[in-house]
């Protein structure tokens, strides 16, 4: 990445500069017609927006079923003029390999590069104000940590979550270098949240002893009358023997789950789904939205396009659409993956939006 929005550790301890730079000179890439024939996209500048009015959610029950939840998610309710959509994974879990995903260290390194997480997610928040954000690869106690600094800045903000990374022995994977960051998981973090309506659930099957060692979770909550859906979908050799011989890809069955489970019952009303899927541009006819759906790949910020490019996707029901916008994508520090950004609007005919090339994915027949 060559461009960066928050450029250092002393800019993030000083939340009114960073925002004053936010707010003037934030490099943020549009993906319009700039992405013809796959040039580097043009550079824009993106004022922030006023916060809308927004009605305060409860607390997530916890013990409402999955069928209430769903009732809940199909019923009705105003869809405001603009509605805006923020994805990122966060990469929050714990040490990795490829180093800028979480750096490994010592316990205080380790407590450190969690903290930066933390604040790099409450900025990007504070200053683009979306109304629904969906947090892959998150940490319950870090997503709760997020949401209470929010809050105590004046925005409205609650959250739901899906545990994620369930591991042979049958729990959530915990997070690193603290308890009080919790377990890992997929989660919504929105102003507007019908907590109530949340439904999730594992994609394979959760019990010790389980081949699956790295269980990918779902979730779904109601936020001002959109539905809000993420996952984080297996890499695409992952599959149910352990990547040996004879296997079943887990991406494709996860894959078929969003599009015929999450998303085809709902298209008739005002749905969204904002996920890391693990489908890269160079599969750029490979995606998970059903008939009736839209949507797009995420895109490079440099103009650089690899095989992580386009893995963020956000699909949209008829009842939505992006009008002239092609997305915006933002540079999130201290993680390797992007700020997928996106403004929708409700529609009474379906209507995709402007056309986005080899980043469209397209309404079936």
């Amino acid at each position: 990445m060559t461009t960066k929005l928050f450029r250092s550790e002393r800019q993030r301890t000083r939340p009114k500069a960073l925002l004053a730079l936010s707010a003037t000179a934030a490099l943020v890439m549009t993906g319009g017609p700039a992405l013809a024939g796959h040039l580097p996209e043009a550079l824009a500048l993106r004022a922030g927006h006023p916060e809308a009015l927004v009605l305060r959610a409860g607390q997530p029950s916890g013990a409402s079923g999955r069928t209430v939840g769903e009732a809940r998610l199909a019923g009705s309710a105003q869809v405001p003029a603009a509605f805006r959509v923020f994805q990122t994974n966060m990469c929050m879990w714990g040490p990795d390999s490829s180093g800028p995903c979480f750096p490994k260290g010592s316990n205080a390194a380790l407590a450190k590069t969690a903290e930066a997480k933390r604040a790099s997610l409450v900025s990007q928040i504070e200053h683009w104000k979306p109304d629904a954000v969906t947090v892959n690869e998150g940490c319950s106690g870090d997503i709760a940590e997020v949401v209470r600094r929010l809050r105590k800045a004046g925005y409205d903000y609650t959250s739901v979550d899906q545990e994620a990374g369930a591991a042979d022995s049958g729990h959530p994977r915990p997070c690193w270098s603290s308890s009080a960051r919790g377990h890992s998981d997929n989660a919504i973090i929105a102003r507007g949240l019908d907590a109530s309506s949340r439904t999730g659930g594992y994609f394979e099957p959760v019990a010790k002893g389980s081949v699956f060692q790295h269980n990918r979770s779902w979730l779904c909550a109601r936020v001002k009358g959109v539905r809000v859906c993420t996952a984080h979908l297996a890499l695409a050799d992952q599959d149910t023997n352990g990547k040996a011989p004879g296997g079943t890809l887990l991406q494709l069955r996860e894959c078929a789950y969003v599009r015929d489970k999450l998303l085809a019952p709902y298209k008739a009303g005002a749905t969204v789904f904002a996920g890391d899927t693990n489908i890269s541009y160079r599969r750029a006819k490979a995606h998970c939205a059903p008939t009736g759906y839209w949507g797009l790949h995420d895109m490079e910020t440099n103009g650089k396009y690899s095989g992580v490019s386009g893995l963020q996707h956000i699909y949209y029901s008829g009842g939505l659409t992006r009008a002239n916008s092609c997305g915006e994508m933002h540079v999130v520090a201290h993680t390797d993956h992007k700020g997928f950004l996106l403004d929708l609007h409700p529609v009474k005919t379906p209507t995709r939006g402007a056309s986005c090339t080899w980043r469209d994915i397209r309404r079936t027949p």
